[in-house]
């Protein structure tokens, strides 16, 4: 048995204390691109969705919320768990905050009439596709600007920038009505005034919960799109862990785990702790153990109808004839049980997806849930945007 020495003490708390003296508030300082122009806007939508009617009583604490979770994922939950009865069509209108980036100036060779439209995952908000944590690392915004790409990314419903709204209401068919609005005015170039061109090609790009609402969105109109891209993601029913996910999140409360949650209500979670969102979205040696601990201090809450409205979503897409790929880490904990070798991804997949112009998976080596802060996460991006090209050659600036 190994004696604890006062310098070995010291010696093992030195990170932690260098991890807390770092202010969630103060993220590490941007790498400015002379190569990159962006603009902050919000965007005023209104919408029409069927939406699910919460029917399971409002979490009144902690303990209602295991009470859930054990419900949730005992083992008669398919047929005795019904936190949803019936649903209804409503109408309402919401902001979103929202931020487009694009190459300066123009070159014959650029790619920039091609827009990724970029929707992040639980946990998370748009900064996930422009991080502000190593952005040489992990900015997939700054690395297709790199390549002559425009992206359009976005906090999703309750979060961020963009209005809030009941843990208890938000779901995935609203979300996905207002990625369809969205899109729409990019691609009719009446975002932010007139200001964001209308693009000549647009790709709907999502991370886990985001891909889900991507694939939903073609899923429902096909034109709506040209390409789709899904990270974090795949169809498997048998492959995919989501009591895992549940049972290691320990999900609590958000407003009373951070003051930065203190204006949503009861419905919206949060994982219990670092280590909960290191075990399901990250995979040693694949990552940072300071960059996780910067992810986490940015992570954002989940609306418990968000996670739960996943079930409702149409992913069956054969008229949808643009190109698709799916790409997610090979440890992906969430949609893979940490191993997407061999059919995840493809199987049922390719079938969904029966009329597009090329269906393509890959895995990411090593790589978990995270995918855009895995240390290879540019690798990931280079199988994107070459995927990308080789469906939509240059053809210069118009």
């Amino acid at each position: 048995m190994h004696t604890l020495t006062p310098r070995l003490l010291l010696l093992l708390l030195l990170p932690l204390f260098a991890a807390l003296s770092t202010q969630a508030t103060s993220p590490p300082a941007r790498n400015s691109s002379s190569a990159k122009s962006c603009r902050s806007f919000t965007v005023a939508l209104t919408i029409t969705s069927e939406n699910l009617l919460w029917t399971y009583p409002p979490f009144a604490d902690n303990y209602a919320v295991s009470e859930f979770s054990d419900a949730a994922t005992a083992r008669d939950a398919p047929s005795a768990f019904r936190p949803f009865s019936g649903s209804q069509n409503a109408t309402a209108s919401y902001v979103l905050g929202a931020r487009y980036c694009s190459p300066k100036g123009s070159s014959p060779s650029s790619n920039r009439n091609t827009t990724f439209v970029a929707t992040h995952g639980i946990n998370f908000d748009g900064s996930y596709w422009d991080s502000p944590i190593s952005p040489a690392e992990y900015s997939f915004a700054d690395f297709v600007i790199a390549r002559g790409y425009s992206v359009l990314f976005y906090d999703r419903l309750g979060l961020g920038k963009s209005s809030r709204i009941s843990g208890y209401v938000n779901q995935a068919s609203i979300q996905i009505a207002l990625l369809a609005q969205l899109t729409a005015q990019l691609k009719a170039g009446r975002l932010d005034a007139g200001k964001v061109p209308a693009p000549a090609r647009t790709v709907l790009i999502g991370h886990s919960f985001g891909s889900a609402l991507s694939n939903g969105l073609v899923a429902a109109d096909p034109g709506a799109a040209d390409a789709l891209v899904l990270t974090g993601f795949a169809h498997q029913a048998e492959a995919q862990n989501f009591d895992g996910l549940i049972s290691a999140w320990q999900a609590k409360i958000a407003s009373g785990v951070s003051r930065r949650f203190r204006d949503h209500d009861s419905g919206y979670l949060t994982p219990v702790d670092l280590f909960a969102n290191i075990y399901t979205f990250f995979r040693a040696p694949y990552y940072d153990r300071e960059v996780a601990v910067q992810v986490d201090r940015r992570k954002q809450p989940f609306a418990i109808t968000e996670l739960i409205s996943l079930l409702a979503v149409r992913f069956q897409a054969p008229l949808f004839s643009g190109p698709v790929l799916i790409i997610t880490g090979e440890k992906d904990f969430i949609f893979c049980a940490s191993d997407c070798k061999g059919d995840v991804l493809s199987r049922p997949a390719a079938s969904y997806f029966s009329g597009a112009k090329e269906f393509a998976t890959y895995v990411q080596p090593g790589a978990g849930h995270g995918l855009n802060f895995a240390k290879n996460a540019t690798g990931a991006y280079a199988v994107i945007t070459d995927f990308v090209a080789r469906n939509f050659p240059k053809e210069g600036v118009v």
